[in-house]
């Protein structure tokens, strides 16, 4: 920090100071006593003020002058106790007789590290300089005049930095014996007069860093060291090895150094050289920079490694090279022309008319949780960017962007007037959490992904399903779209229910499997899939007309004389029919099943809190359980309209006829101890006639009792429908196969129970339904007795899981003892049980 306020300088140091300006000329002001009002410029004059309010002189910088010189009073010393550096460039002094290097060589300079002579007249004798300054490490005399010979003394310790270049020393001749044990940095350059016996070894220079060495005869310097990084040798042989930056100056004989020479990321120059031969390929060592300039006996080659380098430059003329038939041009020359013709040689070929730039990205992806740059590796991708985050790493090899955003996307243009360029996406590695398929139409179906997904990124996804019509069953998914939790795309239709899917953003490549449900292909509308005239054939079903409903649209619904009525405790509602006839259902137990369908958890469902609401012609009975201190809840919900309504569920229409029930269950974050189990859900139902001891008739549809699609119960002319459709919606929309099961009657008590098996899932919806219908085929055929008694008939139940797990509907059914049976294990909750088998129709 220089003084901008003023004091008066110590009087020893303003006496020392006049005499410089005395000295040497110098246009400053002689009659002040402060720095400031001596010379007001800090570039040659510094000072620094003591405790006792006195300055000192800090550095000195004495600039090339023309004036008049004034007599100077005889001295001994320059002493500046505080003086950290001073420099003079000066042709004349006033008094040539003084030699300035022993007037500053005096113990007192203890702060001085810094000397600099240029075009100064040394007088006497400077064997020794510097023989009493311990802290001078950098030393600069040039193109001065020694009146005696420089001896190695200016070498030794604790000198770090020498630059003798450009001097005159009577003798010819520096001698050098020791060792420089502390030198890192020197410049020599002895013109047309003596030489140096300089030996660069690790011995005599352990701790070279720098070294410049030249004169005018020619010469050989062989150098042997494992610090030195830096060698500028001018009109001489160098026999060396291990070098990272060797340059080349003037007339320099021999041959092209080859790679052994160097150290990884060295730089070459060589200007003005005899040296002859071929130019060698040192790319295996990395150069960062060759210049190869006016050297009349080196022929030029170009190589591969050569578009690597930050700085080449070459204007040997090009030859071509051994085994082949013209010359050899690397493709980022031709890809890049209009930046490199002109550092090229004058004989270099111009890209053919028809080529194209082969470029190669190794990675354009890139997987980030900060803002770290990203590093893009290839072939002949330039070495000018735009863009203030786009920097080159190594040329045409290794591109660096910074990213602003945790992801994104963003274009790199390599050449704006070729228009090369190519996109970098980044941002969260993909992760999958579950996938689900969802039937459209009979084209196609609709995948669902879903997990994290980096919106920028370009992903393939493939299906594999063995009812592709494919050599390799595996075919493409089209039209997808990416966000930040799922992928969506749409593929063929298969006529089978499973999916093996695969996801890859060219990095990462993810496999899921996912089931669909599947319409069937043949209709299941009854006689020429009329719908018994009462409805219309769609997605394989029936959809009943109003007034209508059975799986046929073979049944008039019943009248108003239908009472539903719902308990406030559980979803167990009673549908009373004439006064007499009652029918109940409600959910028992929740089972998780392993694969050797053993119960392994059970929850019985107890305990319910319910709500209602009315809305317009919708009525909704709410119920809900929470299971003991587990994120698991389950809710039913029943809802009876009093008018016609189509409730789309799984991607299809169904109508719900005014008046029928709908049960939904639903099952969120059950607690699995495996993901291969699966969950059912309980049911139970009874029936009975409260007046008259009747028979009943049952009806049941399906493939067996573990897969059935409706049921009836008939007595005289009224028939209990339900209808269980076979899919279920689980995990966000996924559609599914579900298997509606007659698990066990009693035909003692009118107890039947039913279980609805759903895949494993975290979210589940079924959607069944019921409904009081009336036959008018058989309103004559009474089947009832005298006294009241219970129906001796097994019921059975469809459920609705939706979200975690709904399950609906279920409904009477008259056994007849000729089928196998399924059993149930309820632990003692419901005592002892005769079982029944039951007739599908």
């Amino acid at each position: 920090m220089f003084l901008v306020v003023k004091s008066d300088l110590i009087a020893s140091e303003l006496s020392n100071l006049r005499w410089l300006i005395k000295q040497y000329g110098l246009i400053w002001n002689l009659n002040n006593t402060s720095c400031v009002e001596i010379i007001n410029n800090p570039l040659y004059l510094q000072c620094g003020v003591n405790s006792d309010q006195k300055e000192f002189v800090k550095t000195i910088a004495i600039p090339q002058n023309s004036t008049t010189f004034q007599s100077v009073e005889p001295i001994l010393a320059l002493i500046f106790t505080n003086l950290e550096s001073i420099s003079i460039d000066s042709t004349y002094a006033s008094d040539p007789v003084y030699n300035i290097l022993f007037l500053l060589d005096q113990a007192e300079n203890i702060k001085l590290n810094n000397i600099a002579l240029l075009r100064n007249t040394i007088t006497g004798h400077i064997d020794n300089f510097p023989s009493k300054l311990k802290n001078l490490t950098t030393l600069e005399l040039s193109s001065n005049t020694f009146n005696s010979n420089v001896t190695e003394s200016i070498f030794l310790p604790p000198m770090k930095s020498v630059k003798f270049v450009g001097n005159q020393v009577l003798g010819n001749m520096i001698k050098i014996t020791q060792k420089f044990s502390t030198i890192q940095n020197l410049e020599i350059d002895l013109g047309d007069f003596g030489y140096i016996n300089l030996m660069v070894t690790t011995e005599f220079l352990p701790n070279i860093i720098t070294l410049y060495y030249t004169q005018n005869t020619p010469f050989e310097i062989s150098v042997e060291s494992q610090t030195l990084r830096r060698l500028t040798v001018k009109k001489g042989t160098v026999n060396m090895n291990s070098l990272p930056e060797l340059i080349y100056i003037g007339y320099g004989s021999g041959v092209f150094p080859d790679e052994s020479w160097f150290k990884p990321d060295f730089n070459l120059n060589i200007y003005d050289s005899l040296i002859g031969g071929g130019v060698k390929d040192l790319g295996a060592k990395s150069p960062r920079s060759i210049v190869l300039i006016n050297n009349t006996r080196l022929s030029g080659y170009l190589y591969e490694s050569n578009c690597y380098i930050f700085g080449f430059k070459i204007d040997s003329q090009l030859g071509v090279a051994q085994n082949n038939l013209s010359i050899y041009v690397p493709d980022c020359y031709y890809c890049y022309w209009d930046q490199y013709q002109k550092i090229l040689p004058s004989n270099t070929p111009p890209p053919p008319v028809d080529f194209q730039c082969p470029i190669v990205y190794n990675q354009t992806l890139f997987y980030v949780n900060s803002l770290s740059p990203l590093y893009i590796s290839g072939k002949n991708l330039g070495s000018r960017y735009y863009g203030s985050r786009v920097a080159n790493v190594i040329p045409n090899k290794l591109i660096q962007y910074t990213p602003l955003t945790l992801q994104g996307k963003e274009t790199i243009v390599l050449n704006s007037k070729t228009n090369l360029s190519f996109d970098i996406v980044w941002g969260i590695e993909p992760q999958i959490r579950r996938a689900n398929a969802t039937y459209i139409n009979e084209t196609f179906s609709e995948i669902n992904i879903f997990g994290k997904f980096n919106p920028f990124s370009n992903f393939i996804i493939s299906v594999l399903n063995d009812s592709f019509d494919t050599s390799s069953r595996r075919i493409p998914c089209i039209h997808v779209q990416v966000s930040d939790t799922k992928l969506v795309c749409d593929i063929a239709i298969s006529k089978r229910p499973y999916y093996n899917i695969t996801v890859s953003d060219t990095m990462t490549r993810l496999n899921i499997d996912t089931l669909v449900y599947v319409p069937p292909d043949i209709n299941n509308c009854g006689a020429n899939d009329a719908c018994g005239g009462n409805g219309k054939c769609i997605n394989a079903f029936c959809q009943c007309n109003n007034g209508y409903s059975g799986f046929y649209c073979d049944s008039k619904l019943q009248g108003g004389d239908v009472i539903v009525n719902p308990s406030p405790t559980a979803p167990e509602p009673t549908i009373i029919v004439e006064e007499k006839i009652q029918f109940k259902f409600n959910i028992i137990a929740i089972q998780e099943i392993d694969s050797d369908e053993k119960i392994v958890n059970e929850i019985f469902t107890e305990k319910w809190s319910s709500t209602s609401t009315t809305k317009d012609t919708l009525t909704t009975y709410n119920y809900n359980i929470m299971v003991g201190s587990t994120s698991t809840s389950i809710n039913a919900t029943i809802e009876q309209s009093t008018k016609d309504r189509v409730v789309e569920f799984g991607g299809y229409p169904t109508t719900y006829a005014a008046g029928s029930l709908k049960l939904t269950i639903k099952i969120n974050n059950w607690s699995y101890k495996d993901k291969l189990n699966h969950l059912r859900v309980i049911m139970t139902t009874t029936i009975e006639n409260t007046k008259d001891d009747c028979d009943s008739d049952t009806i049941a549809d399906g493939q067996d009792i573990n897969d059935i699609n409706y049921l009836k119960v008939m007595m005289n002319d009224k028939t209990f429908y339900g209808r269980f459709l076979p899919y279920s919606v689980v995990d966000n929309g996924r559609v599914v196969k579900v298997n509606n099961q007659l698990i066990n009657t009693t035909v003692f008590t009118g107890q039947s129970f039913i279980g609805i098996s759903l895949p494993y899932c975290l979210e589940c919806i079924i959607d069944p339904d019921f409904s009081v219908l009336v036959n008018t085929d058989r309103s004559g055929d009474s089947r009832c007795r005298s006294e009241s008694r219970k129906w001796l008939i097994p019921t059975i139940i469809v459920v609705v899981v939706v979200g975690s797990i709904s399950i609906i509907v279920l409904l009477a059914i008259v056994l007849k003892r000729k089928l196998k049976y399924m059993s149930i294990n309820l632990k003692d909750k419901f005592g002892k049980k005769k079982n029944k088998g039951i007739e599908l129709h």
